[in-house]
């Protein structure tokens, strides 16, 4: 049964969520038992959605918030990807690591991708398998939907998304010149959203972090 001094904080957050003044509740000013009182009482994907981060992304491969980790070879490690998860976001080990953690992702380098049949077991044991740096192959695609997984494919050009689109992916990431590591992508992350926009419309790309 909820306290009275329960019920109450929960009645003070109800109204001060119908005027819109959540932060109030996380400032600086407020104490730190106030926040992790209301994590407690209604959960992190709960808070999350209050405050207006819950997107097609997050409800697509179940995470909380909509920050994904990059899956970095020889950086990237299971612990990594497992805090980031724990953290709210959706963490991804790159194709060597030993494990996915429950609820992670797994990634894969095109010029070293293994055979169908390797890649199709491996969706069996994560919730998602994106692909990088190689144009998108519908075998690969359907092998990791046969293995129970979502798959996603980084891009660096409107054309090649467009093509992640028709090989059957459930979702693209979109790399422009900016990005660190092995950079596929050509133009600017603005520009490049405006070229997938025009190529796909809304009824698949729309920008989900």
């Amino acid at each position: 049964m909820m306290s009275r001094s329960s019920h109450y904080q929960e009645l003070t957050l109800k109204a001060r969520l119908a005027r819109g003044k959540l932060q109030p509740l996380f400032s600086a000013h407020a104490q730190a038992h106030d926040a992790s009182w209301c994590l407690e009482l209604w959960g992190r994907p709960a808070i999350a959605t209050l405050l207006g981060v819950a997107t097609r992304f997050t409800e697509l491969v179940g995470c909380d918030l909509p920050v994904q980790l990059a899956a970095m070879g020889g950086v990237g490690t299971v612990e990594l990807a497992a805090a980031v998860a724990a953290a709210g976001g959706f963490g991804m080990v790159p194709a060597m690591a030993e494990g996915v953690p429950e609820g992670c992702g797994l990634n894969y380098l095109m010029p070293f991708v293994p055979p169908v049949d390797e890649i199709r077991e491996s969706a069996r044991r994560a919730r998602v398998v994106e692909f990088f740096y190689g144009n998108p192959r519908v075998d690969l695609v359907a092998a990791v939907h046969k293995g129970g997984a979502l798959t996603g494919w980084q891009v660096g050009s409107a054309n090649e998304a467009k093509a992640a689109e028709e090989a059957g992916c459930d979702y693209v990431v979109a790399q422009g010149i900016e990005a660190g590591g092995h950079v596929r992508g050509e133009l600017g992350l603005d520009l490049l959203l405006g070229r997938f926009v025009q190529l796909s419309g809304s009824r698949f790309w729309q920008p989900v972090a």
